[in-house]
């Protein structure tokens, strides 16, 4: 349970990291995202190490989980542009 302040802290906190996100390219959005994707793979030992202390997970599913996370960021890095076209969708 959190303060009303704490609360209030952490929304001001949230909107000021939107309008800065807002205001990356998206080319730089992707780099971002292509390097989020190259480190879990270079750390997929260590960090599939502390999921599986702090959540108990067998370590086999915690290196699927961070896995299937960097997959799923080259997927967006790869795709998002093309995702984020402006184009009419047929309904």
């Amino acid at each position: 349970v959190h303060s009303r302040v704490e609360l209030d802290g952490t929304i001001a906190h949230a909107q000021m990291a939107y309008r800065h996100w807002r205001a990356v390219s998206l080319t730089q959005r992707v780099q971002k995202i292509i390097a989020l994707h190259s480190y879990l793979v270079d750390n997929k030992q260590s960090l599939a190490q502390w999921i599986t202390a702090e959540m108990g997970k067998p370590i086999i599913e915690s290196e699927a989980e961070i896995q299937k996370c960097a997959d799923l960021c080259m997927h967006i890095a790869t795709f998002g542009p093309e995702y984020l076209q402006n184009r009419p969708l047929d309904m």
